[in-house]
């Protein structure tokens, strides 16, 4: 089953320099939509034969910016950020495929930990930082259930 997650970052991580960064880890395939833009995509076969896959597309920043701003309790840091922001939808089938992209995407993004925040489609919005920790120290950690 399909699920997802919302990424928001600072400009400066634009779908380029993630495609960089799992490249290192994953084979990443541009997978072109109807609408004209690409999705970098991850998919391997996990441990039970199973294809899972990460696909991770990014929004547009104005619609985007926009509803979250609309948001009831964003904290003044997040809403001020939010216009020179990027905002991406991570899909996924598999949550340990899914948790370790996040984790190596968030190691690289270390020096902008505070700028990046994880909606978790639960109601949550989540700090770079926090998830990162939470990732990091817990394995067993849902960010689904926070």
């Amino acid at each position: 089953m399909s699920q997802s997650m919302g990424v928001i970052t600072p400009s400066s991580c634009g779908l380029k320099a993630i495609e960089t960064i799992l490249g290192d880890r994953w084979r990443v395939a541009w997978i072109q939509r109807q609408s004209g833009s690409s999705d970098l995509h991850i998919q391997q076969v996990n441990a039970e034969s199973h294809a899972v896959y990460v696909s991770i597309a990014e929004l547009d920043a104005g619609e985007a910016a926009q509803d979250y701003a609309e948001c009831v309790g964003l904290s003044d840091v997040l809403r001020s950020s939010l216009v020179r922001s990027k905002f991406y939808l991570l899909s996924f089938n598999d949550f340990e495929l899914a948790k370790s992209v996040m984790g190596t995407l968030l190691l690289h993004f270390r020096a902008d930990l505070e700028e990046t925040w994880i909606d978790n489609d639960y109601g949550q919005l989540i700090s770079g930082s926090n998830f990162l920790r939470n990732i990091t120290l817990d394995p067993n950690w849902d960010w689904r259930v926070v």
